[in-house]
Order: C-alpha cells, then structure tokens, then sequence
C-alpha cells in the first residue's frame, strides 16, 4: 500500500472577502439562470445576512449556530467551484450546475442527496483546473484530465454510509475499466475521488478546537484510520491502469481556545485528503507522485 497525505497549508482570510466572494458566486449563478429565490444558497445567503445584523444572538440556538456554520461551509464550496469552472464554458456543466442549487439547504439525515453529489463532482474538476490541468466535463467520466502525457478518466462519488463505500468505489472502478478498455491507449489512466465526510462524522457534528490546525490533525488521522482499516478490502478495488483513490473529508467548525483571554472565535473549514494507492509501476508511481501537491494547497478565494 502507498498511502500519500497531500499537503496542507492553512489559508487566513476575513470574513468580509469570504462574504464577498459567496455573493458574487451567487450572482455569477444568476448571471447563468440557475439562482431563485427558493434554492438553497439564497436560504445561505440570509442565514449569513441575518447574523452579520444580529450577532450574536442569531447563534445562542444549537440549530442556529449548527445552520450558520453549515452556510458557511456551503458558500466556501460554491467559492471554490465558482473560481475554477468559470474558466471554461459553462455550457459544458450547466445541467450539473442547476442540480447543485437544489436539494434541502439543512440537511442532517443521511439519504439520497444529489445536489450535493453534482457539487462533489464539480468540485473535483475544480480541483484539477485549480492544479493547472486541462478538464473536460463533457465526456463520458465525470472528469477527463491531462497531466503531461497521461489522460485520466476521474470517476467521483459522495458516500454517506460506512456499509456503501467499498461497494461504490467498485462501482467507480468498473466505470472506469470500460472506459479504459474502450480508450486502448498506453498512456490513459484511471483514478476514483470519494468523499467519505459523513461516513467518517455520521452526526455531523460542528466541531471546535483550539487551533485550526488541529482540525488538520484530526481529518487526517481520520482519514488515515479508514485507509489502514480497510487496506485489504481496498486492494480489490484498484483496477488495471488506476491510479487509485482519492479520499476526501471536510471537517468544519471554530477554532476557539477558551483557555487565551485573547483568543477570539475564528471559522475552519478543512478539506483533508489523502490518496491511497496499491501495485502501482516505476511509471504510475511518479505520475501520482508529481500530480498529488498540485491537487492540494487550494485556497476558497
């Protein structure tokens, strides 16, 4: 097993650019015809509105604090995707776009979720674009990558129930060897992004510690106890010619120590991730290792 954790550097910035990024990726959806009033980053918009007027006591209920935090969370996801995919023509994504603006904006239950599904798959293309690779969001993956010679086929997949992960990822990989298979080429490869946040955090729980970097630390020890309890069932889900899978947690939450007099209450959101790999060759083996830390260090804005 050749287990990767991608590097992370913690990015500060004010809430205020956070704000005004979040609004005007909301105005770059309704510039393509995919916000309304009803959808659920106009319900983000207002949480984040009404307690920037009503601080603090918008945040003495659980509920809303939990709910200010998960609309921060979303609006950071929508700011990375807004960044990234703008640069290539919307018209390529926009069916997956209007998928993302819907579903419930509180959910807590784990069940079917296809917005957030789309958001995750968007997300990844994100990710390469942001790395500096070439994306096609058109095909018949869910993204299609260049990294020097190599095109790779990226299967992503959201999963919510520890009993599904393996199951899916089976499923990404078998996707992934008919388009390989079809493909013939020497150099085209496979790799599977899943995210596994409500697998590794079922409650949801908002988390709050000291420091942002023990946010950090636990998503990736986190990520590191999945990856070596189920190193035997993941060998079997590596085909021919792929590359691996890229585990994905966010962890989110405040960062505030209660113990510091000065210390004042700061949001985090942490997008760990590391990239599990098993039998790889000489040549796969640099691919992944040259492509991993242009996959993170990704900043929101």
């Amino acid at each position: 097993m050749l287990k990767l954790n991608l590097p992370a550097q913690i990015y500060i910035e004010e809430g205020s650019k956070i704000e005004a990024a979040f609004i005007e990726a909301c105005e770059w959806l309704k510039s393509l015809g995919v916000f309304t009033a009803s959808n659920r980053f106009a319900t983000y918009m207002k949480v984040l509105h009404d307690f920037k007027s009503a601080e603090p006591d918008s945040l003495q209920s659980d509920e809303g604090f939990k709910n200010y935090i998960i609309a921060l969370t979303e609006a950071s996801d929508l700011i990375r995707i807004r960044k990234w995919m703008e640069r290539i023509d919307s018209a390529t994504y926009l069916q997956q776009l209007k998928k993302v603006t819907s579903g419930t904006p509180f959910k807590s239950k784990i069940g079917a979720d296809p917005s957030r599904d789309f958001a995750f798959e968007l997300s990844i293309s994100a990710r390469f674009i942001a790395a500096g690779y070439p994306v096609d969001v058109t095909s018949i993956a869910d993204t299609i990558t260049w990294v020097g010679k190599h095109k790779i086929y990226v299967e992503s997949k959201r999963v919510q129930s520890a009993s599904k992960v393996l199951k899916r990822i089976g499923q990404a990989r078998d996707q992934l060897g008919i388009r390989l298979k079809a493909d013939a080429s020497s150099k085209s490869r496979g790799l599977i992004a899943c995210k596994i946040t409500d697998v590794l955090n079922p409650g949801l729980q908002i988390a709050i510690y000291p420091h942002a970097m023990d946010f950090r630390h636990v998503s990736e020890n986190a990520l590191q106890k999945y990856v070596q309890n189920n190193d035997d069932q993941l060998k079997l889900c590596i085909g021919k010619k792929q590359l691996g899978v890229l585990f994905e947690n966010s962890l989110h939450g405040l960062a505030y120590n209660e113990m510091d007099p000065t210390s004042e209450p700061a949001f985090v959101n942490c997008r760990g991730a590391v990239l599990y790999q098993h039998g790889l060759g000489t040549e796969d083996e640099s691919l992944v290792i040259e492509m991993a830390p242009n996959l993170s260090n990704q900043n929101v804005i």
